[in-house]
This record gives C-alpha cells, structure tokens and sequence, in this order.
C-alpha cells in the first residue's frame, strides 16, 4: 500500500486543481459495484488516497473493508455498509451508486485505470513535495541537515509505492491479455483470411508497431513457457515426477500425448510404414512383439499424394470398409484449430499428417527458416491436451538428415529416420529398411530391421538390430507373450522366471531392456530399497480401448471393495440403464484393486444393454454388419480361434475337468446358477448368477441384475469360487442403492421452503436433477409454475400422497 503523507498540501495557486481523473475514480469505482470479484484484481496495489474526492474515497473505503472480511461487495453490500457508517447521504446516496454501476458495461480496463490513479496520486504527492521544500528552504529555525533529513524521509514515502514496479507489472499484464486475445483467434476462427484480419486489427489497436507476424511470434513464443520450470530439490522432484507412466498407443513406438516425426529419402515407404502401424491400431493387433493397447480410431491428413493413390494403397494393405478411419486430401496448417474440433468430435486417436511440407505449403517462412517449425509446436500442445498421437511424416535432405531448419527437429517429442538396409545380411530384393529412433523422451534409441512383404503389401519387424537371432530375443519375445496373456496382472522377475521357466539374471536383464524400451510397463519408476520391480501390460477394453493399469497377480484387498465407478465421479441418476465394458484378462478400473479380473459396470446412454458378450458378441457385430455373408462367417470362425475365453481349451490356464484340485462338492455347487436379492428403500434388487467357465484358479460367471427401478445390467466377473462371485453381486446391488436419490424423475414431490414466518410445502413439484458432489450439492425442483427449488437433503422433499382415483 502507498503510505499517505502526514501533511497538508498546498498548491501554488486555487484556482489550478491537482493531478486528478474523476472520471477515472467513477468509472474504478463502478467496475467494483460491477463485478464482486473485482476488488481482489486492485486491493493489493490501489490505496484509499489515490480517490481524490471524499465520497470516492468512501465508497472505496467500504470495498476494501467488506473485502477484508470475506463478505462479497456489491451494490447492496456496500449500500448497507455506507447507512450503518451513516455515510451514505455524505457519498451522494443509492443515485450516486446506482450511477455509477449503470455507467459501465465491462471490467476489461479495471487495472489499467486503478494504475491511473495511483499514477495520478504520486504525482500529487510530489507535487505537495515541492511546496514543502520550498517551505523548508526559507525556514530558519531548522538547520540544513535537518532539512536534508525531512525532504530523504518524504522522498522515501513516495519512492516505495508500488508504481515503482508498475511497468514491469503493466507489461506482464498486457502481454497475457494479448495472448489471451490471440489464443481466442487462433482456436475460434477457422477462416484463414478472417483470422487473418482479425490478427490485423487486433496488431492494430495494440499499435507501437506491431503486426500480424509480430503477434504470431509472440504468441508461438508464449507456447516455449512452459519449457522452463524451476529447480526443484530430489524428494520434490519424485513427488512431482515419481509416479508419472508413459502411456502408449502401441508400446515401444507409438505414445500418447506426443508428436513423431518420421523422415526418409523419397520412395523408402515412409507412408506405407505409417499406414502399417495404423492398420494394427485400428484391429488393436500387436505388430511383430510391439503390443497395442486397445482398438484406436485413425484420422490421415494426406495430402502429399493424390486420393486415388491413398486408396489404393490403403484398400492394397487390407484396410476395409468397416475400419474406424477418417480422411482428409485437404488441409494446412492453416486451419490447425479446425483439426482440433475434428478430432474431439470424431474421437480419433491416431492422427497421420503426410507430410509437414505439403500442410505448410502457405507458410510465410522456408524450410530452413525457425518460424517454418512453429506449427509443430501448435501440434504438440494438442497432442498433450487430447492424448492422441500425431505422427508427422517429412522428407530428408541428401544427406539423409531431416530437411530444413533443425527446429523441427527440436520441436517433437520423438523422431525417427526410415533408411534402406545395406548391411551384409539385408535382404537381396531391396526389401530391408532400418527404423532408427533417434530421438525418444519416452524410451531408450534404437534401430529394428524393418522387411516389406510384397506379396500383402505388409512390414514387419524382424527384431532389434544387434539382438536378432541370439537367446536374449527369443526369451523377451516370451515374455512380451506372456504379459500379453496376462495383461493387468503385475508379475515380479521371480513370478515370470517361474511361469517361463527360465534363469532369473537373464530374465531380469530382458525385462529391464523391455521396459527401457517402452515395450512393457514397470509398477515403480524410482525403485525402492528391498521393493522388487513389478512389470506389466495394462488391460483395457476390448471394445472401447480404455486402458486400466495392473494389479497385482494375487488379492490381498479387502474383499468388499467396492466396484469402482466412472473416474471423474460424474453420476447419473435414476432412471438409469448399467452396461458391461468388458475386459478380457485384466482389471478394467483403478490398479489399487486386487481382485481377480473382471469387468465393471459403467453408466451409458444407450437402453438397450447387450445380452452376448465375449465371442457372441463379436459373432452379432459381424452378422449385423453384413447379414448372411460367408465372409462375416469366416471372420466369426477366426474370432473364436482368437479368443482364448470362447474356448476353454485353447487357454493354457484352463485344464481339464478331472485334472482339477478341486472337491466334487465344490465342482456341484459351481455347476449350480445362484440366485440372490437385497430389500432397498424403492424395492428388491436382485442378481442372478450362472457359471459360464471354469479356469485353473478362478471361475467365469455371469451376472444378470434386476434392479428396484426395473433397470437390468449383464456382468461377466472372474472369482475364486461362488462365495466370491456373490460378494461382488452383493456390492454391485449396494452400489446401486448408495447412488439413488429418495426419488424419481417422473413423480411428483412436495418440497420444504422458507415462508414469511415459519417452513412450508410446496406441493406438485418435478425432481429434473440431483446432488452430484463436489460440482452440484442440491436437489433441484420445479413447481406446477415453472419456478424452480433448490434444497439440500433428501429430508427437506417428500412424496405427494397418492390420490385414489376410484
């Protein structure tokens, strides 16, 4: 705060009025009456002597005091806090207020006015400063180091205030509001020639200069920020960074949140490469010992050859009618915002741009130029915030090095060079090619030998270059085998060198490599003294791709952990409809649970639950999407080889009902379907369940619910035994009813408000929402009128009394 000078200030003439802006002072005054929040953007820095007229200064004076004691300020709060001072007539009355709140429309200039007037109350206090010292010259009974000594003390008050940081301060908020103003263009605007003009005219109104391509640097410059951030000491560092776990679309090569740039010479099958591993995220198939987490939607920016090549070329390497991709033959970087929305509305995952050439096409800058780079960084940052992978395909120069200025290089997450193979042992047909990852932030470089299959128009990989046909690759392609077969389960070394067999050193080093590699997952990224390393592949949903961390291979929770429900929390109330999201050998919610793998029930907007899971339900998609076609029929046949879970025999955990440890009277009861119920507040729940399989340490079950409100779900759960099985029913039915609010959407209420003198009930009311902690904490109502209520408890609403028509 500026401290006030304790003396009275005289001008040299009366005429002439001090440094002051009244229209400033009202114009402050009413953006604070405008907006509650406003007094908390000038507290800090705005002192009550910068108001040069008394009822200015009142009126602030009130501001600051509610301010300080929490009470929102408004137009009613500070009227209040004026007639208890008995200080309303003195500030001109309600008119006063009222006018100046009816005079402004907008809070935008509300800090660089309150800098106005503190601008305006320095200069006063300078000015009051000079007729001092002109006092002081002629005063005789004070000596001149007294003098000195006063006008130091006067001097000091004034140069402490906060317009000494004003500049600085001024400029870092004229920079973010600029920037705030480009980021709107830039993700609004989808018209290149109106963002264009919009650029223009906004480098117009900030003047001293600028220009369009001013604006832009600026702006690309602000998205280098978040490159720097603040030293930190090693226990914050781990808290900050000790738990985080890359992600992946397709472990090893792909990863979620970043951008890959993939660069060759001309006519090495850069595109054909990028359409490869497209075509394995699409069917969610590993590619040769590079495991894919789930289904993705595929988005191809291709603009780099002509439509009917990409399709032959697409149609030539399998890709079907019924594959989840989307294609576009134009576009540039231009209209880099437009993508954004195209990928949130077509919740693509997989984004292929060919190339970064063709799309900058229209750049005002060369290859070789650092700007030509800048919308990279624009790419990135949407890849962070969407957590999709954009790979970006370039071209290199003679040399066989990235093309154009090395900022493109530095401005990717993760580049690799496309080369052909020239080694000894390279294929003689031209066929090899050598994938070098060059530069990775979330996996160690390396090359793999790359082969062209003409015959299916496919690649594979045939291993990493240094490690092909020795005992070390071999033992690794096993575990990736394993872990595959197992996903969400995590397995120390000990428990894999135990299932494969095999010697503990070496397995260790295999998956050490394996996890530097990106290709499998570890528990713990900063080891523990004593702890040993867990590893895994996630589960996730065989039709939605959700990806689930793993848990650990044996329960040692509490049993009636209850199932985990949408992460964000966000619950939707009756009426209702549950589904399954199935998981095939993993737990497909938060990795804290040990259970053993089973699927959990999610809310959807859909009705009309699926009745087949596992093998039937791929066997319905098929037959739906091309009735009676014999193709649908071998694809269903191929389905059910692949699906280990529609055939017990052909999953190495399952045995042999006569091999089995396990007693005949328990073999009966698993044979046996169990039917359970729980009495609610609206009703019976009840579950049915039924024993679909048996496997070597759990059983299969089916679930099927009924609940109070006749809204049925399907779970298919992997227990122990039967006991386990009816735990989990048990706290699903629960579940259900902790999340029911007293009533129904379609009856009606009476519900409890405040009247003149004591509580009423408003009677026919409509529940249209309810509590949804911690963003909504009301029951929400609407009268016969139209009028809406608000209450909190489920005590303070009843239901009307049914009225017997007969």
């Amino acid at each position: 705060m500026v401290a006030a000078l304790d003396f009275k200030p005289s001008y040299p003439s009366a005429a002439e009025r001090p440094p002051a802006n009244l229209e400033a002072e009202e114009a402050v005054l009413g953006m604070i009456l405008f907006n509650p929040e406003a007094i908390y953007r000038v507290a800090d820095f705005l002192p009550v002597e910068a108001f040069y007229i008394s009822p200015h200064k009142e009126i602030y004076k009130a501001a600051l005091s509610l301010q300080r004691k929490k009470i929102p300020v408004t137009f009613l709060t500070i009227t209040d806090w004026l007639e208890e001072k008995k200080l309303l007539l003195q500030v001109g009355g309600r008119n006063k207020l009222y006018t100046l709140v009816s005079k402004t429309v907008s809070d935008i200039n509300l800090d660089h006015l309150a800098w106005l007037l503190v601008d305006k109350y320095i200069n006063r206090q300078l000015l009051s400063l000079s007729n001092e010292i002109s006092h002081l010259v002629f005063e005789s009974e004070i000596d001149t180091p007294q003098k000195l000594s006063k006008i130091e003390e006067k001097v000091l008050s004034i140069t402490e205030c906060p317009l000494k940081h004003r500049e600085d301060d001024y400029e870092r908020w004229q920079y973010n509001n600029l920037i705030k103003a480009i980021r709107e263009i830039e993700s609004s605007v989808d018209d290149p020639g109106l963002k264009m003009m919009k650029m223009h005219n906004l480098a117009k109104k900030h003047g001293n200069g600028m220009s369009p391509q001013l604006l832009e640097t600026i702006y690309y410059k602000s998205l280098l920020n978040g490159e720097n951030e603040p030293a930190m000491t090693l226990s914050e560092f781990e808290a900050k960074y000790g738990q985080l776990v890359n992600e992946w679309h397709m472990n090893g090569l792909l990863p979620k949140g970043k951008v890959v740039l993939l660069y060759a010479k001309g006519g090495e099958g850069k595109t054909r490469i990028a359409y490869e591993l497209g075509l394995h995220l699409a069917t969610g198939q590993a590619w040769s010992g590079f495991p894919v987490n789930g289904k993705c939607k595929l988005l191809y920016v291709q603009t780099d050859e002509s439509p009917n090549d990409t399709l032959s070329v697409l149609k030539s390497r399998g890709y079907e009618n019924s594959t989840e991709i989307h294609l576009k033959s134009r576009w540039t970087v231009d209209h880099t915002e437009s993508l954004k929305k195209e990928i949130q509305r077509l919740g693509s995952q997989f984004i292929l741009i060919d190339s970064l050439s063709s799309v900058n096409k229209n750049s005002l800058f060369s290859e070789n130029d650092v700007e030509y780079a800048r919308p990279i960084l624009r790419l990135k940052e949407i890849a962070q915030e969407l957590g999709v992978t954009i790979l970006i395909i370039h071209h290199a120069n003679k040399e066989g090095d990235t093309r154009g200025s090395s900022a493109i290089f530095a401005s990717v997450s993760e580049v690799w060079k496309l080369a052909r193979d020239v080694s000894a042992d390279a294929p003689s047909d031209g066929t090899g090619r050598l994938l070098t990852i060059e530069k990775s932030r979330s996996r160690a470089p390396a090359t793999y030998k790359l082969q062209f299959c003409p015959e299916d128009k496919s690649w594979i990989c045939l291993g990493k270059e240094g490690e092909m046909g020795n005992t070390n690759a071999s033992l690794k392609d096993a575990i990736i085998e394993f872990l595959e077969d197992n996903r969400g389960t995590n397995y120390e070394a000990e428990e894999i060198t135990h299932e494969l067999r095999g010697h503990l050193d070496s397995i260790r080093r295999a998956l050490f490599q394996l996890a530097e590699d990106g290709i499998i997952y570890k528990k713990e990224l900063i080891p523990r003294k004593g702890k040993p390393q867990k590893y895994y592949l996630p589960s996730y949903n065989r039709h939605t791709a959700s990806l689930q961390t793993g848990g650990d291979r044996f329960h040692d929770s509490d049993p009636q952990s209850p199932l985990s429900d949408h992460t964000d929390g966000s619950e939707k109330f009756p009426p209702i409809t549950r589904v399954l999201e199935f998981s095939d050998h993993g737990i497909n919610y938060d990795g804290s649970e040990k259970f053993p793998p089973f699927a959990r029930v999610s809310e959807v907007s859909d009705p009309h639950p699926p009745k087949n899971t596992n093998s039937d339900f791929v066997k319905n998609s098929l037959k739906n999407s091309d009735p009676g076609s014999a193709l649908a029929e071998s694809h269903i046949n191929q389905a059910k080889l692949s699906d280990p879970l529609s055939d017990p025999v052909s999953d190495p955990r399952v045995v042999d009902q006569k091999n089995r440890n396990i007693p005949l009277q328990r073999q009966k009861e698993e044979q046996e379907d169990k039917r359970i119920s729980i009495d609610v507040k609206s009703g019976t729940n009840t579950a049915n369940i039924a024993v679909v399989k048996r496997f070597k340490r759990y059983i299969e079950v089916k679930i099927d619910y009924v609940f109070a409100d006749n809204s049925t779900a399907s779970q298919i759960a992997h227990p122990t035994d039967l006991k386990e099985a009816q735990q989990i029913a048990m706290v699903e039915m629960q579940h259900w009813e902790s999340h029911q609010p007293n009533a129904t959407i379609s009856t009606l209420y009476r519900v409890r408000q405040l009247g003149e003198d004591d509580f009423i009930w408003v009677e026919n009311c409509q529940l249209i929402d309810v509590p949804q902690p911690p963003i909504k904490q009301w029951y929400v109502f609407q009268t016969a009128a139209g009028k809406s209520l608000q209450v909190r408890g489920a005590d303070e609403f009843e239901l009307m009394p049914q009225v017997n028509n007969d």
